[in-house]
């Protein structure tokens, strides 16, 4: 039999402009996604039949943080976008892709070390009658999958 909690997941986020936030599970946060986005193998068929495979090298991915849209976990990442995007304005992109995240389960022990992270959008804002939840994804550069 095996365990799993959300509580047993630790990640700490590093942006250059607005700091850094620890998620020990809570703080409003739903759910975290990583997802990878290297399809590592491609085949190409040619008229006749023939396969030609090909070996694909690349670790970049997508991170999805979804939160509750009153979270302090919301509150940091439209803090960083605003930084950065300020940043930008003025002609500096030196902090706009230097996002880090590293996200650990404390039960199995896995863990995700992403580097190279930025924005690729701010997220739809709902305003309803009742608090909604917010999905910040994350497009990372280098998304390492690590065992125990």
């Amino acid at each position: 039999m095996t365990n799993y909690s959300f509580k047993a997941l630790v990640a700490v986020i590093n942006h250059p402009l607005g700091g850094q936030f620890v998620i020990q599970g809570q703080l409003g946060a739903g759910q975290v996604t990583v997802d990878n986005m290297t399809d590592h193998t491609a085949i190409d068929m040619s008229a006749d039949g023939n396969a030609m495979l090909s070996a694909i090298v690349g670790d970049n991915g997508m991170v999805t943080f979804e939160c509750q849209q009153t979270s302090q976990l919301h509150i940091y990442f439209l803090n960083c976008w605003n930084l950065t995007n300020a940043a930008l304005q003025n002609g500096d992109a030196t902090g706009a892709n230097a996002m880090t995240a590293t996200l650990r389960n404390t039960i199995d022990g896995t863990s995700h070390r992403c580097k190279g992270g930025g924005f690729g959008k701010i997220p739809p804002k709902p305003y309803a009658a009742q608090g909604q939840k917010i999905t910040w994804a994350l497009p990372f550069g280098d998304v390492q999958n690590l065992t125990a």
